[in-house]
């Protein structure tokens, strides 16, 4: 398959030149916002937005609305595409989506989630762990720790109930395939997002609720 490259020029362009693309269906909450801003202050610019060039020489965003209302004035690095005004309705309604339909593997984010946090920074300690909240984080390492020593070397039957010490929460043994366990995490963080519900354990509880509904007839 031969891929086209549209992409027609690189270079920094201050912010306030670059015109927000009228069709961007984005909405941006202040939480993502202020992790912006964390991010920005601590890191600084590793991405460049995206435009492409319009019939009057100027430059209209595709991807970047948020980076560049946040850096207002300052140059902003812009990759700048020559596409048509139907080409980057294409790539607008569909940059975004796509991306959101990667798997997360969350025992590798949450590894990388220790990496990063503590690191004296609290604004951004404050932005890691609402990215934790975001992926039941906390959740999955309490599933998969023991505090209690008395649980260290016990072979867990699939539905066991175990109290954890000292906790007052009980957790429910689930044994899954490789396979299985990335299809029950996509798919539970998918209800998740249908029903409103940002916890893994209460997205498991409503499944379990609805199931019986319908079960006794009630649902």
């Amino acid at each position: 398959m031969e891929i086209m490259d549209r992409i027609k020029d690189f270079r920094r362009v201050p912010a306030s030149e670059l015109r927000p693309n009228p069709k961007n269906w984005r909405i941006h909450p202040d939480g993502q916002k202020e992790g912006l801003r964390t991010v920005l202050a601590e890191i600084g610019m590793v991405d460049a937005v995206i435009a492409r060039e319009l019939p009057d020489g100027g430059l209209e965003l595709v991807d970047g609305h948020l980076r560049t209302e946040t850096v207002t004035d300052t140059p902003i690095p812009c990759l700048i595409l020559d596409i048509t005004e139907e080409e980057s309705d294409v790539v607008l309604s569909t940059l975004d989506p796509l991306a959101s339909l990667a798997a997360p593997d969350l025992e590798s984010l949450a590894s990388l989630m220790k990496t990063v946090m503590n690191n004296g920074n609290e604004r951004l300690d404050i932005l890691l762990e609402d990215v934790q909240d975001k992926y039941n984080l906390g959740f999955l390492e309490m599933g998969a720790q023991d505090t209690d020593a008395d649980y260290a070397d016990h072979d867990y039957e699939a539905g066991e109930v175990r109290q954890t010490a000292g906790t007052g929460m009980k957790a429910i043994v689930l044994h899954l395939q490789e396979d299985e366990y990335d299809e029950f995490y996509s798919k539970a963080f998918d209800l998740g997002d249908t029903w409103g519900i940002d916890n893994l354990a209460d997205v498991i509880l409503a499944c379990v609720r609805k199931v019986a509904e319908e079960t006794n007839g009630t649902g």
